[in-house]
Formats: C-alpha cells, sequence, structure tokens
C-alpha cells in the first residue's frame, strides 16, 4: 500500500514539475521587450511600405498637367500671363498713388472700369 501512494506522490511531483517548466511556457508566451520592439519595428517598416505603394499609385492615376497649357486648356505659355517685376492693385483706397510712390512703387497704368465699379493699378515693383 505504501508503494503505490508513493508512486501515485511520485507520478504527481513529476506532473507538476512538467506543467511548470515545459507546458506552461509555451502556453504563456509573452514577448520579452526586445521581442516587442522588434515587432513594432517591423509593424512600423510594414506601414511606411503600404504608404510609399499607395502614394505610388496615387501618383500613377493622377493626370497629368502639361506646364505649357493655359487657362482652361487654352493651350498658351503660362509665362505669358505673368509679368516680371509688376503688381496689379484692383480697387485701391484714396490717395494709393501717392502712398505706393512714397514706398518706392511706379505707378505705370491706372484705369477704371465703370462697368464693374472698380478700379485697378498697374504698379512696379521697387
Amino acid at each position: 500500500m505504501m508503494r503505490v501512494v508513493l508512486c501515485l506522490f511520485g507520478g504527481l511531483i513529476i506532473l507538476v514539475v512538467g506543467w511548470i517548466f515545459i507546458v506552461q511556457p509555451l502556453i504563456d508566451k509573452t514577448p520579452t521587450a526586445e521581442e516587442q520592439k522588434a515587432k513594432d519595428i517591423q509593424a512600423v517598416k510594414a506601414s511606411k511600405a503600404r504608404a510609399r505603394v499607395n502614394q505610388q499609385q496615387t501618383a500613377r492615376q493622377a493626370p497629368k498637367v502639361n506646364p505649357s497649357d493655359g487657362p482652361f486648356g487654352i493651350g498658351a505659355n503660362p509665362d505669358a500671363y505673368y509679368e516680371r517685376g509688376e503688381v496689379i492693385v484692383t480697387n485701391p483706397p484714396k490717395n494709393f498713388n501717392a502712398a505706393a510712390a512714397v514706398l518706392g512703387f511706379t505707378v505705370l497704368e491706372s484705369q477704371t472700369l465703370p462697368g464693374l465699379g472698380i478700379g485697378v493699378v498697374r504698379l512696379k515693383v521697387p
């Protein structure tokens, strides 16, 4: 009878030790700090790769704009719509020409558009 009890007790100890050192580490596998950091870095790299692929796909799908196209697709050169060294002011206040001259601007042209009820002044920058 004593042998049976000792055998059962020994078997129980072997089961408990086996559970603690073999089975439990396999079940309760929490990542270490290094493993978690590696997973985080890998996730960030994957996210950046996905963003890069999405950006490339978007760039491929974007319509190509011809820089020589003018407004409304007329096909004129945009440099024709830009005059270097000039500024246009619409609906300037009273005494604007004098104030602009004090600041070093030169009034090149001044017109009133009666149909719109506004004035336009073309200035040369200092």
